[in-house]
């Protein structure tokens, strides 16, 4: 009878570690290494890519290619909400493939066009913005304009990456540094080019701005732009205003500790 109970208490063990280990299971761990999926995540992005080997039960890596360049990116497992199985999707060539036929001459209102693009540098502009109807900060806006060899506007598909790094630190200037308070990826199609470029919305997941009063209410925003074909172009804005000054609010953070006005709502991030 003994046996028994001890054999009936181990296979109840044995059940509840696999229930558990399963529970903690990351949503891609029942897909093999290279399966091409879908990632939705928290924020609201859809992610497509190969699952790459480096993924573990906390990071999620994907891998994409297009014309020889491997881009890959990796999301925490908190900020993943569903992974599915999908359909290889490729990113848009810069330039299509040389027909092995005589391509018929340009007419005079048609002028011929290079062979392919080439982007030398990125030009860029962002500012905080409100797009919902809370009155705090939502995000940046940020306007990517890619320049050709003599400076020229040239509207191309790719992948920006964005970091903003804020002061942190107490208040001895010594412990004081700049870190990444927010992270973007985003893919930009060609389509979404106009005259004066393409703007991005990078919303706030953790950052609110107008709360801050211990540091100055800049930021530093690094932007690189990947363009399959073409490599990497970088930018950097070093001074980016992340909130307006505010009188009402200093006054309201001396009076009452706190920098919400009256009757202000929190912030209803997506």
């Amino acid at each position: 009878m003994p046996s028994s109970a001890a054999r009936l208490v181990a296979t109840l063990v044995a059940c509840w570690a696999a229930l558990l280990s399963s529970a903690q299971a990351a949503p891609w761990s029942p897909l093999p290494v290279g399966t091409d999926v879908a990632v939705r995540t928290a924020a609201g992005r859809v992610l497509h890519g190969r699952i790459d080997a480096r993924s573990d039960e906390q990071t999620l890596w994907l891998v994409a290619e297009a014309a020889g360049i491997a881009i890959t990116s990796t999301t925490p497992a908190s900020e993943v909400i569903e992974v599915t199985a999908a359909e290889r999707v490729a990113l848009a060539p810069l330039w299509s493939e040389v027909a092995e036929t005589t391509p018929p001459a340009p007419s005079a209102a048609s002028p011929a066009l290079p062979d392919r693009v080439v982007v030398r540098s990125l030009e860029v502009a962002a500012g905080v913005a409100n797009w919902d109807a809370d009155p705090q900060i939502d995000g940046l806006e940020l306007c990517l304009s890619p320049r050709g060899e003599h400076g020229e506007a040239i509207g191309i598909g790719g992948i920006v990456r964005v970091e903003l790094h804020v002061e942190t630190g107490g208040k001895w200037p010594s412990n004081r540094r700049f870190a990444i308070a927010e992270r973007w990826q985003v893919e930009v199609a060609a389509e979404e080019f106009g005259p004066d470029g393409a703007v991005v919305r990078l919303p706030f997941e953790r950052l609110q701005p107008e709360l801050r009063s211990e540091f100055p209410p800049l930021g530093v925003l690094q932007v690189r732009y990947l363009v399959p074909g073409e490599g990497v172009v970088d930018a950097t804005i070093s001074d980016l205003p992340l909130a307006p000054p505010s009188f009402n609010r200093d006054r309201s953070e001396l009076l009452t500790g706190s920098r919400r006005l009256p009757g202000e709502t929190r912030p209803t991030r997506q």
